[in-house]
C-alpha cells in the first residue's frame, strides 16, 4: 500500500499484507519496523487518513470470503479502512471564494476541486450572499435592507451519504430568531427540483453564538442524494451584513 502525503499525515508507508484472519475481518502485515512489527494488525496501525493511491487487492489463491473492507480503489477520496468509509474533506479556505458576499440578489457558480495528487474531485456550487470572510469561515448572511435570502448549494458528482459539518452563528448580535429567519440545512433528491429540510438550525440544534466554538452538526441523507444547501432567509432591514451562518469544516461521506 502506499500513502499519501497529505496536510495530516507527513509519511507514506508501503508494506507486505500476507495473513487475513476471516473472523474477525482483520489483515496482518508486516511494517518493516524491525522487531515487534511483523506481524502487525492493520485494524490498529491504520487508524490515520489514508488517500489516494492506498490499495489492497486479493490474487486468486487467497481463498478466505473477505468483506472487501480493505479494498480501495476510488482515488479522489480518503479512506478509513477500519471503518470501511470513504470520504473528502473541505476546509474554508479551499472553496476559493472571495471575501464578499456577493451582490444582494445575484447567484453566483463555481467550482471546488478537492485536492488529490493524481486528479481532482470537483464539486459544484451555486451561491447567494455568501462569501469567505475575514479567513475564517464560509458566512451566509441574508439580513441586509435588498437581500433577504442567502444559500450555498453543492452538487457532487457521486451520491453521498452524510455530512459532518462544524456552524455557529458569527457573533452574539446577529439581530435574527427563530420568529423573523429560518436556517436550515436541505437536501435535493436525484432529478428533483423540491428541497427537503434535513436539519432546521433553529429547532433541531442549538447554534452556537461564539464562532471559536462551532457546533459539529451530523446529517444522514437518504439514496440518491448528490445535491444539498446551506439556506437562511430573514427580513433583510439592515444597513450591514448581519444573520450571519459560519461554516467551517465540512467531511463528505460516501
Amino acid at each position: 500500500m502506499n500513502g499519501k502525503v497529505d496536510k495530516d499525515e507527513k509519511w507514506g508507508h508501503i508494506v507486505v499484507a500476507y495473513e487475513y484472519d476471516e473472523l474477525k475481518d482483520i489483515i496482518y502485515a508486516n511494517m518493516g519496523w524491525g522487531p515487534g512489527s511483523t506481524h502487525a494488525n492493520l485494524n490498529d496501525i491504520l487508524k490515520y487518513e489514508l488517500s489516494d493511491y492506498w490499495s489492497i487487492d486479493f490474487v486468486s489463491e487467497f481463498t478466505a470470503q473477505c468483506t472487501n473492507n480493505y479494498y480501495f480503489t476510488d482515488l479522489s477520496v480518503t479512506y478509513s479502512p477500519f471503518q470501511n468509509i470513504t470520504f473528502n474533506t473541505l476546509s474554508p479556505s479551499e472553496y476559493g471564494f472571495p471575501e464578499s458576499y456577493g451582490g444582494l440578489t445575484s447567484t453566483i457558480n463555481s467550482f471546488v476541486y478537492l485536492p488529490s495528487s493524481r486528479y481532482h474531485t470537483f464539486v459544484q456550487t451555486k451561491r447567494m450572499r455568501t462569501g469567505f470572510i475575514e479567513e475564517e469561515c464560509i458566512n451566509l448572511s441574508p439580513k441586509k435592507t435588498g437581500a433577504g435570502t442567502a444559500f450555498l448549494e453543492y452538487i457532487f458528482p457521486k451520491e453521498i451519504s452524510k455530512i459532518s459539518v462544524d456552524l455557529s452563528f458569527w457573533s452574539a448580535n446577529e439581530n435574527v430568531y427563530s420568529f423573523n429567519s429560518e436556517y436550515k440545512i436541505e437536501y435535493y433528491i436525484d432529478g428533483t427540483t423540491n428541497p427537503i429540510c434535513a436539519v432546521n438550525l433553529w429547532t433541531d440544534v442549538s447554534l452556537p453564538k461564539d464562532r471559536t466554538r462551532p457546533l459539529n452538526v451530523m446529517v444522514s441523507f437518504p439514496n440518491s442524494v448528490r445535491k444539498f444547501r446551506f439556506y437562511a432567509s430573514s427580513t433583510g432591514n439592515s444597513d450591514r451584513n448581519k444573520g450571519r451562518l459560519s461554516v467551517f469544516d465540512m467531511t463528505v461521506y460516501y
